[in-house]
């Protein structure tokens, strides 16, 4: 049997499997089902005809639209916005705030902070609004545009960029995070 916190609201006509874990404050509308297995933390809104399984991990703040798929043992980082009518192929990373633009397919690892669209998904630039939005430092956007230019339009590969940068010294925590995220890739990042 499914346990609810006493402060999550579950409307009537949702579908919750066994040993489905809903945190407080958790909101689960009608027509959504949640499969076994499943963790849903606190303060989340799940709306709209959802269906959730147990192979996938997303953090706080994640938006995804409607028809998006996510393929399995996907990690979507806080506060990452997936469009809708995207699909995510199995064992990939959304880092954290970024931007995947509609009607998408997902099938590397997309490094935190970036905005991406296509089939595949491919690099258009920082995620500079949405860090904007999220109250990120005019210092720390620079520094993670600058992070983006050797990774992305210079001439080195992924591991030159990474240890060029690492040689200069991250200027900020959120450019190691990009780093860190890009050294811990199995399936390779978008490019």
């Amino acid at each position: 049997m499914a346990t609810v916190h006493p402060t999550a609201v579950i409307e009537p006509g949702a579908e919750l499997d066994d040993d489905v874990r809903i945190g407080p404050y958790a909101i689960v509308w009608a027509d959504v089902h949640i499969g076994a297995r499943t963790v849903v933390g606190s303060h989340r809104v799940l709306d709209g005809r959802v269906g959730l399984g147990s192979d996938c991990q997303s953090e706080e703040g994640v938006i995804m639209a409607n028809q998006d798929t996510l393929g399995g043992h996907i990690e979507v980082g806080r506060h990452a916005i997936i469009s809708g009518l995207t699909a995510s192929h199995q064992i990939v990373r959304i880092g954290e705030y970024a931007f995947v633009g509609g009607c998408s397919g997902v099938n590397q690892d997309i490094p935190p902070y970036l905005k991406v669209q296509g089939v595949p998904a491919k690099p258009l630039g920082l995620n500079a609004v949405g860090l904007r939005r999220h109250g990120f430092s005019t210092e720390t956007i620079h520094a993670l545009k600058e992070a983006y230019r050797i990774v992305f339009l210079s001439d080195l590969n992924t591991s030159q960029a990474l240890e060029r940068m690492e040689k200069e010294r991250p200027s900020s925590p959120e450019v190691q995070r990009f780093i860190d995220f890009i050294k811990r890739s199995q399936r390779g990042i978008s490019k």
